[in-house]
């Protein structure tokens, strides 16, 4: 299984304004942000940084309540891709061994998108994804 660094994820109050910043003073490039099946699609915004990607997330502590997740997959986080749904698997595979609980987040996310979430024994939030970025 090869893991490669996709995003980092940050949190904001108001993720347009967040996003903004990002755009116009840092500098960095706005690209396709798809839409989620559990979360509104314009509180979240997707920015290129180089080969990688920054996600702004608008915060929601009522998302996990809502839909009754032990992991809310929209705290900051950092994401790892993974190679292929046999990666997946043995990522899960390999937390349930170790007692690490986690979470598969693609029945609420975007279509298509196989996303599993974890919550690492330093207290981080860490996803694993298969696939790659969206185009720009």
């Amino acid at each position: 299984m090869k893991l490669k660094l996709n995003h980092v994820a940050v949190m904001a109050d108001n993720s347009h304004e967040l996003a903004a910043f990002y755009r116009e003073v840092v500098g960095l490039d706005p690209m396709v942000t798809p839409g989620a099946k559990s979360v509104d699609p314009n509180s979240y915004k997707w920015l290129k940084v180089g080969d990688q990607e920054l996600h702004v997330v608008q915060r929601d502590d009522a998302l996990a309540p809502r839909l009754a997740l032990e992991i809310d997959p929209l705290k900051a986080h950092f994401a790892f891709e993974v190679d292929s749904v046999e990666g997946i698997r043995e990522i899960t595979e390999r937390l349930t061994k170790a007692g690490v609980k986690w979470m598969d987040w693609s029945p609420h996310g975007i279509p298509g998108k196989h996303q599993v979430f974890m919550v690492d024994p330093g207290g981080n939030l860490v996803e694993f994804q298969l696939g790659g970025s969206y185009a720009s």
